[in-house]
């Protein structure tokens, strides 16, 4: 039997099926926020061009800088997370406190642009 072009041999087994779910569902996740990202960031360039303040810039800048921070810091500790085996309770404990403190550089980056976009108001 075949279901839109691919056979029952090639379908992808149930714990297959899953992680592909799981894996279109983090990417479907991570869309609103960088929208809200990007209307930031280009909303603080418009502001420039209209009022020629380059605090307006730095407050974008400051914005897009949370795209590096993401994926170069970020990224691979969420990596390590999700690579745990059940059993490593004291490990999982390590990366999540660790985490957790990522999290709030993460936050500062944003509290630093709402600041900077404050004073150019």
């Amino acid at each position: 039997m075949s279901l839109g072009g691919t056979s029952a041999a090639q379908a992808p087994s149930g714990g297959e099926r899953r992680q592909n779910l799981r894996a279109a569902q983090d990417r479907v996740r991570a869309v609103p926020g960088e929208l809200w990202l990007t209307a930031a960031a280009v909303a603080g360039f418009i502001a420039y061009f209209e009022t020629d303040d380059v605090r307006w810039v730095f407050g974008a800048l400051i914005v897009i800088s949370t795209w590096p921070y993401a994926f170069f810091v970020m990224a691979p500790l969420n990596n390590q997370i999700l690579s745990l085996k059940g059993g490593d309770v004291s490990a999982a404990r390590a990366l999540v406190r660790q985490w957790g403190l990522i999290e709030s550089g993460f936050a500062a980056i944003g509290m630093l642009a709402v600041a900077m976009f404050l004073w150019a108001l």
